[in-house]
């Protein structure tokens, strides 16, 4: 698990598009290190903003681990998978 530097985003009711791009926001900030988290129905769209990320930063992702796992959410029993990923130079 990453520990120190590492940004949460939580991955909700915007785009795919828009999560990659706040991303790269975060990467010209200096951040490297991120751990993306979603719930139900937006599992599919951190997915497929991971998927975006090797075409945006060719080389430099490392998929630390993919969790998934449920928890009880408001009263109900939800699919969340949470994913942490840490940006590298190419070597």
């Amino acid at each position: 698990m990453l520990h120190g530097n590492t940004k949460r985003i939580v991955v909700g009711s915007g785009s795919a598009e828009d999560y990659a791009y706040s991303i790269v926001r975060l990467v010209g900030r200096g951040t490297r290190k991120f751990r993306l988290q979603a719930v139900g129905e937006n599992i599919c769209k951190l997915a497929e903003t991971v998927a975006m990320l090797p075409t945006i930063f060719p080389g430099e992702v490392r998929v630390v681990e993919w969790r998934i796992d449920s928890r009880k959410i408001r009263g109900e029993r939800r699919s969340v998978l949470e994913v942490e990923i840490v940006l590298e130079p190419p070597s």
